[in-house]
């Protein structure tokens, strides 16, 4: 015969909780440890089946990671001038050396990737805004209108690029707003070159809409 007490009761009681939350501590850090697992079998399936991808990423994560913390990252200020040490070559105190007026040329370049980035960032953005709002609207209208406009895209492609950001720039003047918005629209329409070709995948055939229009 067996008698149960009250504190075997409760010993039983607390042993089950524990019991239970050891199950579910290891049950989380299995969960944790294939989260884990997940992330670092795809970077490196990332690796394998995209090298030159993967590569290009870690370039671009290094230059934001320089134009965001490069306040931090610099040895120097931007202009900040050292009149006895003009022109001196790379050196411990000056890694990449000094330009003709005394500045650290690596603290430059630390300073010119945040330019780089926001300029890049901003033009690609525009760029990426106006073609999309061509393709949109030369979709839904289509017809003549599509055509005329993918004539004078064809025909914007077939100049030089950097000929005509160098008019914009000397039509409209110096900045870097100026800039990023010359880059924007002068890329944007050469990307919209790409977009009728996909658009054409995307929109369904003609006899659909007859029978659609019949229904």
């Amino acid at each position: 015969m067996v008698f149960w007490t009250p504190g075997s009761i409760i010993n039983k009681g607390k042993n089950q909780k524990r019991g239970n939350d050891v199950a579910d501590s290891s049950s989380g850090r299995v969960a944790e440890r294939k989260r884990h697992s997940g992330l670092v079998g795809f970077f490196i399936r990332l690796v394998k089946e995209k090298p030159l991808g993967t590569v290009g990423g870690v370039i671009t994560l290094l230059l934001l990671f320089t134009g965001i913390f490069a306040d931090f990252l610099a040895p120097y200020g931007y202009n900040e001038l050292f009149t006895a040490d003009m022109l001196v070559p790379p050196s411990a105190r000056f890694w990449l050396g000094t330009d003709h007026l005394g500045r650290d040329m690596l603290s430059r370049v630390i300073f010119g990737a945040r330019v780089s980035v926001i300029v890049g960032l901003a033009a690609t953005a525009i760029a990426t805004l106006l073609s999309v709002f061509i393709g949109i609207l030369c979709g839904y209208i289509g017809g003549k209108f599509d055509l005329i406009v993918q004539r004078f895209v064809d025909a914007w492609m077939c100049l030089p690029w950097l000929v005509m950001l160098m008019i914009i720039m000397g039509l409209v003047g110096p900045g870097m707003l100026t800039l990023i918005i010359a880059m924007g629209v002068v890329s944007g329409l050469g990307v919209y070159g790409v977009y009728p070709t996909t658009r054409l995948h995307l929109r369904p055939p003609s006899h659909l809409w007859a029978v659609n229009g019949a229904v």
